[in-house]
């Protein structure tokens, strides 16, 4: 028997495998396509959305306007704006999101199986706590008291006024494929802070 006599159900399969290590989060405005452009079938890849040169020239920018508003030095407790957050970025610091712009998760997928597999209703887990700005400074929700709504809860009501959720209805991985997806979220309000649960 498979089943140990104290189990009632099969283990469960951690299946597809999600490589961690290559997920990468895109805090931006939507691409515009050029006119004439055909969007890909598939979800767009952050390779076409994120141009590493123009952030490394916007970040220089960044920090020449902080130093000159601050007589010519740059401020000790500086944060360069990130829009693409992955493995080798500094993920210590909350990113800002802008209200209304989406928030893209691009997630690899690794079928181990010589079988197909066909995933339906993909979306992003997500916990909202709200806060508010004060001093420069977001407060904890433990300060606030505050809220904290999550969509793994279905029945928390105000989930589709805080943020918006991609649902991918059909991702299909065939027989030990690596592919990855992208899924987009959209924060609709601004006293709050975002998690991502991954």
């Amino acid at each position: 028997s498979v089943l140990g006599e104290n189990e009632s159900c099969p283990p469960q399969l951690p299946l597809p495998y999600i490589n961690s290590s290559a997920t990468r989060v895109y805090l931006g405005h939507e691409r515009r396509l050029a006119e004439g452009e055909k969007q890909a079938a598939t979800h767009v890849s952050l390779d076409q959305e994120y141009d590493q040169d123009l952030s490394v020239l916007w970040c220089q920018l960044e920090e020449q306007l902080a130093a000159s508003a601050n007589q010519g030095v740059l401020p000790s407790n500086f944060q360069p704006t990130q829009c693409c957050l992955n493995s080798q970025t500094d993920n210590l610091h909350h990113p800002l999101a802008v209200v209304e712009e989406p928030i893209i998760v691009e997630v690899t997928f690794r079928n181990p199986l010589k079988v197909s597999l066909l995933l339906s209703n993909l979306s992003l887990l997500w916990r909202f706590t709200i806060g508010t700005l004060s001093g420069g400074k977001e407060s904890t929700s433990e300060q606030l008291g505050g809220e904290t709504i999550t969509n793994e809860d279905p029945s928390s009501g105000k989930k589709d006024e805080i943020v918006t959720t991609e649902i991918i209805q059909e991702f299909y991985l065939g027989s030990e494929e690596t592919k990855t997806v992208s899924c987009c979220l959209m924060k609709l309000t601004l006293l709050a802070s975002l998690g991502l649960i991954l």
